[in-house]
């Protein structure tokens, strides 16, 4: 039978695992922190053209005048992407989990 001190013992072993655990992923995560600092740029910089979309119109309308033919390059990578998204989307709407 288990006694209250071996429990005692064993939960402060498993506390000092846990801590270092907690230490370790901390230190592994660090080398992702400057991918996810771009991820929020990113997502800010999304977040900003959702709240102010005359400026995208700006710059469309700025390409249509001085480089039609970038405009349909990028038009088209856009609508590819634009449809890889929507599959993907779909994918995982579907997929069971």
């Amino acid at each position: 039978m288990t006694t209250a001190h071996d429990l005692a013992v064993r939960r402060h072993e498993l506390v000092g695992r846990s801590r270092t655990l907690r230490a370790q992923l901390v230190a592994d995560t660090q080398a992702l922190a400057p991918m996810l600092a771009g991820v929020d740029r990113v997502r800010g910089g999304i977040q900003w053209l959702k709240q102010n979309p005359l400026w995208l119109g700006v710059a469309v309308a700025a390409l249509v005048v001085w480089r039609p033919s970038r405009l349909w390059r990028w038009g088209g990578k856009a609508w590819t992407a634009w449809r890889f998204w929507q599959r993907l989307q779909a994918t995982w709407q579907t997929s069971p989990r």
